[in-house]
This record gives structure tokens, C-alpha cells and sequence, in this order.
């Protein structure tokens, strides 16, 4: 649940955005047609990216570096960098790891020796003798490569082409892109992407496939190409496992104060509040 409420706070960082005098991007999120939907809406005005998500929301400002998430239910807000963030994920990530092995190794004092051995077994199976974390295994970068196919269709009111990604000769995304949105001109694309890399390292460290793909100069160079108006996450054998899709694109102005932090809200300190979560897990909430 703690991994859950850390990650939802990234919810949208992912899907490449763009602005320009002022747009609002509405997009949903399913694992099939029909599945149950997530939607989400992106303001985006002068190098700021606000996202709004089930839940939460969060505020991305370039200009600044800074970085502002809030919790709707809680009505409570965190503000700070980007850079501020990632060290507090990281420590209490750390901290979550070391507490979890604490508790499997009191509760195998409690079992039988044979059954102890055995469990003993399956978690240096599950490890690897001498194996560091994930998170410092330097990944093998997958060589990819992108296709553009001549299928074009309508999303979003904008004609948008096909573009296949293939990673290690697998397919890997199917991607439309709509050269129509030239939404370049008022968010730095390349560094919103250098920042989303760096979030989902932190965050997710054990899957550094995608970040890999994704960070690739062919890839980087399609994106160069249109605004992706929908991607479809495939498997090893080209079924769609996932749909991230623009259903409205509205240009128009959008006031300063929609990237301020929710009134009426309570600023919370991040180390505080996973502190907290940290005490609930000890209490096996």
C-alpha cells in the first residue's frame, strides 16, 4: 500500500507532455477496452506541468526545479525539488527494505529448523549469493528501434500515424503521433523527460527496462517527430497489455494560480509523514 500511495504521486510523470500559451490535456489509462478506466487531466502553461489524477495531484514548475504533490482525501500537500524528493524516497525506501528483512528474520526464529532452512533456501534463491540490490546493477541498455508505418487514424479530433518500438527485436510500445500539436514552445520536453528518468529510477529501481527504451535516441527522436496521443504497452508477442490514450486537447489561457498549492490544505514535511508509514508497517498495517 506504501509502494502504491509513493508511486500514485508520480501518476502521469511518465506520458510526455508539452505546453504552449496554455493547454489541457485529458487522458485515460486501461489494461483493455473493457477494463475500468483511469483519467487524468494535465494543465500545462509557461515551462508548468499540473496533474490531476484520482486522488491526487501533483505540480511539476521547470522554471524553479520545483515539485508540489497533494493528497485530495488528506487534504495535505508537499512541496519542494524534484532533487528533494528523490532523497527522501530513496532513504525511506532504504528503510522499508531494512525493516521488511528485520521482520522475516523474526519470524523465522519462530519456525522449526527444517522449515526455517527451507525458507532460509528460497529467500538466497530469490537473491542470488553475492548479488548487489537491483537498484546498483547497471542494466544492459536493449537495442531499439522504431518503425513508421503509413496507418494513420483520428484521436483527439487530430490525424495522428503509427509508429512501432521494438525492443531487442520484441515489440515493446505501438505509438500514435500527431504532428498537428506543435506543443513545444513552453515546456522543455528533454528536460521534463531527464526528470521523469530520474523520478522512476528512485521510485521503481527494480524495473529499468522501459527507462531504458525510452531514454534511447531513436526513441527520443520519434517522440521529436508529434505529440504521442496514445501508446500501447505490448508483450514479448505484440498483445496490448496496457493503453495510455488523449481523448481532449483544449488551448487556452491558464491562470498562475491553478500551479499554487491547493487552499486550504496542510503542508506536510515528506520525511514526517514516511516516517509514519514506516511505524505502520511495524505495526503490520
Amino acid at each position: 500500500m506504501v509502494c502504491y500511495q509513493i508511486a500514485v504521486w508520480m501518476v502521469g510523470l511518465w506520458f510526455p507532455v508539452a505546453a504552449c500559451a496554455g493547454w489541457v490535456l485529458e487522458q485515460i489509462e486501461y489494461a483493455n477496452p473493457g477494463a475500468e478506466r483511469t483519467r487524468t487531466v494535465q494543465y500545462i502553461s509557461k515551462n508548468r506541468l499540473k496533474t490531476v489524477g484520482a486522488g491526487n495531484t501533483f505540480i511539476m514548475d521547470l522554471h524553479q526545479n520545483g515539485f508540489t504533490a497533494s493528497d485530495q482525501e488528506n487534504r495535505v500537500y508537499w512541496s519542494g525539488t524534484v532533487h528533494e524528493y528523490i532523497q527522501e524516497v530513496q532513504t525511506f525506501q532504504q528503510t522499508a527494505s531494512d525493516l521488511a528483512r528485520q521482520q522475516m528474520e523474526e519470524a523465522l526464529k519462530d519456525l522449526p529448523p527444517d522449515q526455517r532452512r527451507a525458507m532460509e533456501e528460497v529467500i538466497k534463491q530469490r537473491e542470488g549469493p553475492g548479488v548487489p540490490p537491483p537498484a546498483q546493477q547497471p542494466a544492459k541498455r536493449p537495442q531499439v528501434t522504431v518503425e513508421r508505418t503509413q496507418e494513420t487514424t483520428l484521436i483527439a479530433g487530430y490525424k495522428a500515424t503509427k509508429a512501432m518500438v521494438y525492443a531487442d527485436g520484441k515489440p515493446y510500445q505501438e505509438v500514435w503521433l500527431a504532428n498537428g500539436i506543435d506543443l513545444k514552445g513552453d515546456l522543455d520536453l528533454k528536460r521534463m523527460r531527464g526528470l521523469q528518468a530520474k523520478l522512476s529510477k528512485a521510485i521503481m529501481p527494480e524495473s529499468p527496462g522501459g527507462q531504458a527504451v525510452e531514454e534511447d535516441p531513436a526513441y527520443e527522436k520519434m517522440l521529436d517527430e508529434g505529440y504521442p496521443v496514445k501508446i500501447v504497452e505490448l508483450g514479448e508477442r505484440g498483445e496490448p497489455e496496457s493503453v495510455t490514450e488523449v481523448v481532449r486537447v483544449e488551448q487556452r489561457d491558464i491562470p498562475d494560480k491553478e500551479f499554487q498549492p491547493p487552499e486550504g490544505y496542510r503542508r506536510i514535511d515528506l520525511r514526517a509523514f514516511f516516517r509514519e508509514e514506516l511505524e505502520k508497517m511495524k505495526r503490520g498495517e
